[in-house]
C-alpha cells in the first residue's frame, strides 16, 4: 500500500513544503529535551489544550522564548482524510523518508519534518478540540525523537524509574511488562519517570550516560512535571517469570535491544546508520542485563546489591 492510502482521502496531494493557512495566530513553547519546542499557528482552542496536555512544560511566553526547534500547525479540510474504525486496531502511522525529509500520516493528521535549513516540523489537521491534544502530541514524539538523535541521544520505550542515585531503564516490546515493572516500583518507594518513552542522552562526563523524562506515557497516567536528568544506571531486558533474577546481557544484545525500543528513527533507513553509532556508545555507558520480575515485586532487592 503506498504511503498516506490507509488515512488520507488524496495522499499525491500531501504538502510538498511548510505552508498552508494556520489555524490561528496563538502558539506555544514546549520545554522538552532537546528544546525548546517552539509551535505557531495554534488556535485559542488548541492553545489551551496544549497547556492542559503538558502543564508547566508548556509557556505562554512563546513569543519570547529563546531560539528552538520551529514547527508551524495549519488547517486541513475534514475531507482530506478518509473515515476509519479503530476498534480493535494497533495505531501506527504511515512514514516516507527522505534524505531532506521525513512524510508522517496518521488518524486526522499529516506532518512533515524538514532539515533545511534546520530541524522544523510541520502539523495539517481537521481537529481542533477533543482529538487535537493526541494528535499534537504524536508530531511532538516523532519530532522529539530525531531532535534527539541529532544531539547523540535516542528516545526509548521504555519504562524509566529512579532510586534516588540515579536511573535505570527497562525495556521490551508492547506487552513485556514496562507498566506493570512501574506500578510495582512506584509501591516499593521508587519514582516512575515515565512508562512508555524516555530520552536517553550522552554525559555529564565521558562514556557516561543520563535518563530524561518525557511528558509521554502509557497506562500509568500523566507526567507533566519536569524532572531532572538521572545518570543512568543500568539497562534491563524485561522477562516475566515465577521468580525474580538477574542474568548476564551481552553488548551485541544490549545494542540489538536498544535499536528495536528507538520508535521513529529505527525504521529510517537513511539515518539508521547514525542510531546505530549513538545507541552502541549509549550502551556502553552502563551495565546491562536480563530482568526476569515476578508480581511479587522483590526485583528491587536484587537490583540494590547487583547495581551497588
Amino acid at each position: 500500500m503506498s504511503f498516506g492510502a490507509r488515512f488520507l482521502a488524496f495522499p499525491d496531494l500531501f504538502p510538498a513544503r511548510r505552508a498552508g493557512e494556520p489555524w490561528g495566530d496563538r502558539g506555544v513553547a514546549l520545554d522538552l529535551p532537546g528544546g525548546p519546542y517552539l509551535v505557531s499557528g495554534l488556535s485559542v482552542r488548541q492553545e489551551a489544550a496544549a497547556h492542559e496536555r503538558f502543564g508547566a512544560l508548556c509557556s505562554a511566553a512563546w513569543g519570547s522564548a529563546p531560539a528552538g526547534i520551529q514547527s508551524r500547525l495549519f488547517t486541513a479540510p475534514a475531507a482530506d482524510f478518509l473515515p476509519l474504525d479503530t476498534r480493535g486496531w494497533e495505531y501506527a502511522m504511515d512514514f516516507d523518508h527522505d534524505e531532506r525529509s521525513v512524510r508522517l500520516a496518521g488518524l486526522h493528521l499529516m506532518a512533515r519534518l524538514d532539515w533545511a535549513p534546520a530541524l522544523g516540523g510541520a502539523l495539517w489537521t481537521s481537529e481542533e478540540r477533543e482529538l487535537f491534544p493526541g494528535i499534537f502530541e504524536n508530531l511532538l514524539r516523532v519530532l522529539v525523537a530525531y531532535r534527539l538523535v541529532e544531539l547523540g541521544g535516542a528516545v526509548l520505550h521504555s519504562a524509566g524509574v529512579t532510586d534516588g542515585d540515579g536511573a535505570f531503564l527497562f525495556l521490551g516490546p508492547s506487552g513485556a511488562g514496562k507498566t506493570t515493572l512501574s506500578r510495582l516500583s512506584e509501591a516499593a518507594g521508587r519514582t516512575v519517570l515515565s512508562d512508555d518513552l524516555n530520552a536517553l542522552l550522552p554525559g555529564p562526563g565521558p562514556g557516561r550516560a543520563q535518563v530524561v523524562k518525557l511528558p509521554f506515557t502509557g497506562d500509568l497516567g500523566e507526567r507533566r512535571e519536569g524532572s531532572p536528568p538521572r545518570p543512568l544506571r543500568g539497562l534491563l531486558q524485561l522477562a516475566k517469570g515465577p521468580e525474580d533474577a538477574l542474568q548476564p546481557l551481552s553488548s551485541g544484545a544490549a545494542l540489538a535491544l536498544l535499536f528495536t525500543c528507538s520508535p521513529f528513527v529505527n525504521a529510517d533507513p537513511l539515518r539508521r546508520e547514525r542510531l546505530l553509532d549513538i545507541l552502541a556508545g549509549l550502551a556502553a555507558a552502563a551495565p546491562a542485563r536480563v530482568l526476569t520480575f515476578s508480581l511479587a515485586g522483590d526485583f528491587w532487592s536484587i537490583l540494590s546489591k547487583a547495581f551497588s
